[in-house]
């Protein structure tokens, strides 16, 4: 019982961190690059394999990468 709550208590914040972020990124240009350069940045620390740029640069940046 109480791994459902953690879980659906867990599953909850990042969802609604989500849906800030994306109001966020509606509201101001440069939130939305903040969080994209960073974003890039972590994957190159975390030294992400080929296959995984490859689904980011087809749908998530559309070409961008």
């Amino acid at each position: 019982m109480i791994k459902n709550s953690i879980l659906a208590e867990t599953f909850f914040w990042i969802f609604s961190f989500l849906v800030i972020s994306y109001i966020a990124s509606r509201i101001s240009i440069d939130y939305y690059n903040f969080v994209h350069v960073n974003f890039i940045s972590l994957c190159r620390i975390l030294n992400l394999p080929d296959f995984m740029w490859t689904f980011m640069d087809n749908h998530i940046f559309y070409g961008a990468l």
